[in-house]
């Protein structure tokens, strides 16, 4: 090996022992945000995340986020009514002829509506008029003559009005004269006859009311986990420890003193 390879391999090794060192710490930092946003504003609020942030000279970089939902319980009063054709006007044999409860589903909302009792109500749903006679008797005792004059041909009584149809007279008292009995009072018994009318019910409609409460879970807001972590910072030799340039010197020596030697050795060989 002649000298000038010798000094160019030491030149060689001198510089890779002598080139900057750049490191990394491994101990990172971690930066998180926490955030309760609307459902209004949820998504206005990612779009607007940042890659990447500074915190007190320290710069971070996105690495997840999370997201958590916040349901909210939302409730309504509701009242619904339900209505039947039924052939009685019973009270608790219409009751019984409902269901004591419904489900019911409105608006995303469902629950239980209960039967209310005492909203019951029943009105004629099917009927007509039918008319029909009546009677009434008058009786009259003891009256000197069987005639028609002092006796009323037509009665009101209780709104219905009652005509005549059939006197009926009887002999009460006689007395004789010239040996034959002749009548000197009656009894007498006036039939009278009205017509009425009343209604015939066919069926009958019910009414009843049930309540109760609706309820469904609605998104109040999103809760954000937000987390970043700190960017490596690259060390260079200026910030290295003074451990780098004595490897370097060292190293330095080391070559120069290994190159002499392979060189005296050339030498003596050639002597030889």
């Amino acid at each position: 090996m002649n000298k000038t390879k010798i000094v160019g391999l030491s030149i060689l090794l001198v510089t890779l022992f002598s080139t900057n060192c750049f490191a990394t710490t491994s101990d990172l930092k971690v930066y998180e945000v926490n955030q309760n946003i609307s459902v209004e504003n949820a998504e206005e609020y990612k779009e607007n995340i940042k890659n990447q942030i500074t915190i007190d000279n320290i710069k971070y970089e996105l690495q997840d986020i999370s997201e958590n939902e916040n349901k909210d319980v939302i409730s309504e009063e509701k009242e619904q009514t339900k209505q039947k054709i039924v052939y009685t006007n019973n009270k608790y044999d219409v009751l019984n002829m409902f269901e004591d409860k419904i489900d019911m589903t409105e608006n995303e909302m469902s629950g239980i509506l209960e039967l209310q009792n005492d909203s019951l109500d029943i009105k004629i749903n099917d009927s007509y008029v039918e008319q029909y006679k009546v009677s009434l008797i008058k009786k009259y005792e003891n009256v000197p003559k069987n005639e028609l004059n002092d006796v009323p041909k037509i009665i009101e009584e209780n709104g219905t009005t009652y005509y005549l149809i059939n006197p009926i007279w009887t002999v009460s008292q006689v007395e004789k004269i010239e040996g034959q009995d002749v009548p000197v009072a009656y009894n007498g018994e006036m039939q009278y006859e009205g017509i009425k009318e009343r209604t015939i019910v066919n069926s009958y409609l019910a009414t009843v009311s049930y309540k109760g409460t609706l309820e469904k879970e609605e998104v109040d807001s999103i809760s954000f986990k937000i987390t970043y972590k700190e960017v490596p910072q690259e060390i260079t030799e200026e910030e290295s420890p003074n451990y780098i340039p004595a490897l370097a010197t060292a190293g330095t020596g080391i070559v120069v003193i290994s190159g002499i030697l392979l060189w005296r050795r050339k030498k003596k060989n050639k002597i030889a």
